[in-house]
Parts: structure tokens; C-alpha cells; sequence
């Protein structure tokens, strides 16, 4: 192996080894109550999706590279984050296999917390559709099929999109749950609460209102009929103005996201974690997006 090789190799072993020690943490703070979390500490647990990515994107890395990843493979398994991506294989890049890639990916491991999350009848279902995916994949390595076969093949993609979607609605449910830990955790540091009963000084829209679309247009017309103001403070409104690149179009998946009110309860959030909570409720980086008030002045977060 060529030094810049190793060198190369080096460095995504070190972040991985990085990476897993931040996820260590996180999973230190997940087994704490809400009210003993401060709001850094739910940052860290929002960004644990994001850090699980990352890892099994560098260990992929690796693997495609012929690097021996093995302890580090030991130490994910430790974490509980199911299986690793798998190495690309020959037939993953050979037209008789086409669907290796997506294959691999729908026969991970499920998450032992979605288990819960989905029901034992829907669990049953991913686990009935994975062992027909197995199969499936038994097929790629025959010469000749015959005609039930080769219909079984033919709906390899159905499979998938039908395993994809249920991970999907348990990734919604586990990001749904996380938002609501976390929203009981600043209520309990004494941020604005989130209900109907709430009145006109914590009538705004708060930050879960806008992540879950609660009472949006009640709270609204509850605090502007207030006759409070926008203001480049804390404790005012900001509006969410995304950027005109292509990370536009994550913002339309919550369309909730106009503006943010905050009443004048201490210690207010700063608007870097603002930032950073809605960068990943919309799957985007933090630079990609800026606050400003109505008047149209921008509040960069510090």
C-alpha cells in the first residue's frame, strides 16, 4: 500500500475512533432523565442519527480501500448500531446483481429500539420480508432459473421499497419520541411550555410547536394580537429564511417553519442551538440557512 495510502487510511480510522467515542457519550446521556439534560446535552443526543451515518460511511470506506477494520467493527457492535454497511462485492458492480447495494442495506440489522417502536405484528412483517430478500439474493448466484424463480427476482425491488418504508416510519416515530424528550427536558429547565393552556407571554411558537406543527396558527394570532413585536432579541420572533441552493428543498418537508417566538422566560436558548436543532429536523447543515427578523435584519448565530 502506497505511504499516502496509509496515511489516507489513517486519518478515517482516527475519526472513526473519534466519532465512536462522541456516540459513547451520547449513549451515557440517553439513560440520564430529561431534567438532569441541559440544552447542549439534548443537542448531542439530536446528533446521534447523524454520527451513526457517519461511521458506517467511513468503516464502508475502509473496507471498499482492503483496510482491516475488524476492532473497529468490535467496537460498533458494543454500541448497539446494528450492522455495518456492507463491503461492495464484485456482483454489486456486475449487472447481473444490480440491486446488491440496496439489497445489503434493507438486510441490516433493525435497531432494537424500533422494534418497540413498530409493533410485534410489523416486526414480524420486516423480519418475514428479509428472510423472502434473503432468498432473493440466493438466486443472483444461480445460472439458470426457472420461471417461479425468475418472477421472484423480477420483484427483488418491491421487497426493498417495502422493508425501506417501514425503517422509514420507524426513523419518523423515533425522531417524533426524541422531539417530545426533548421538549419535556426544556420545559423542565424552564423554557416555554408547549399546550393549549398556555397564555399570552408564552403564546408563541416555540421550537417543538415548529418541529411537530402544534397549534401553529393559534399561537401565532395569540401573540401577535398580543400587540408584541418582532424584536433582534431573544426573547423575539425570527423567521427561518432558507437558503436558494438545492438544500431548499429540505425545508418544504416542514412547512412549519416560518418563524420562531420565544417569551421573555430566562435563560432563553441561543440562537446556535436553535440553528442546529432545525438543521437536523430538516437534514441540512447550519450554514445553509439564517435567521432574521421582520424587518429583514440577519441574526447570525455566534
Amino acid at each position: 500500500m502506497a505511504p499516502e495510502t496509509e496515511a489516507a487510511h489513517e486519518d478515517i480510522e482516527k475519526r472513526i475512533k473519534a466519532v465512536t467515542k462522541k456516540l459513547k457519550q451520547i449513549e451515557g446521556l440517553k439513560e440520564k432523565s430529561p431534567d438532569q439534560l441541559d440544552e447542549a446535552a439534548l443537542a448531542k443526543i439530536c446528533f446521534e442519527p447523524q454520527l451513526q451515518a457517519e461511521v458506517a460511511a467511513l468503516k464502508a470506506e475502509l473496507t471498499q480501500g482492503g483496510s482491516s477494520v475488524d476492532k473497529l467493527g468490535e467496537q460498533l457492535e458494543t454500541l448497539k448500531l446494528g450492522s455495518a454497511v456492507p463491503q461492495a462485492s464484485d456482483a454489486a458492480q456486475s449487472s447481473k446483481d444490480p440491486h446488491a447495494i440496496e439489497r445489503a442495506k434493507a438486510l441490516e440489522l433493525l435497531p432494537g429500539e424500533y422494534g418497540a417502536l413498530i409493533g410485534s405484528d410489523t416486526e414480524k412483517e420486516f423480519k418475514k420480508l428479509q428472510k423472502k430478500l434473503r432468498d432473493i439474493g440466493k438466486l443472483h448466484e444461480k445460472d439458470n432459473l426457472d420461471k417461479t424463480q425468475q418472477e421472484k427476482l423480477s420483484g427483488e425491488l418491491i421487497v426493498i421499497k417495502a422493508i425501506q418504508d417501514i425503517l422509514s416510519k420507524a426513523e419518523a416515530t423515533a425522531k417524533r419520541k426524541l422531539v417530545q424528550e426533548a421538549a419535556r427536558g426544556v420545559a423542565k429547565a424552564g423554557y416555554p411550555a408547549s399546550s393549549n393552556s398556555a397564555g399570552v407571554a408564552s403564546g408563541g411558537v416555540h421550537l417543538n410547536d415548529a418541529v411537530t406543527g402544534g397549534l401553529i396558527a393559534e399561537r401565532r394570532a395569540k401573540y401577535l394580537g398580543s400587540g408584541k413585536q418582532w424584536a433582534d432579541t431573544f426573547c423575539g420572533a425570527f423567521r427561518v429564511h432558507p437558503p436558494k441552493s438545492h438544500a431548499n428543498q429540505n425545508f418544504s418537508k416542514m412547512k412549519t417553519f416560518e418563524y420562531f417566538l420565544w417569551s421573555d422566560i430566562k435563560p432563553q436558548p441561543s440562537l446556535d442551538y436553535l440553528k442546529r436543532t432545525i438543521a437536523y429536523f430538516v437534514d441540512v447543515r447550519t450554514c445553509d440557512f439564517y435567521f432574521e427578523t421582520m424587518a429583514g435584519t440577519k441574526l447570525d448565530a455566534t
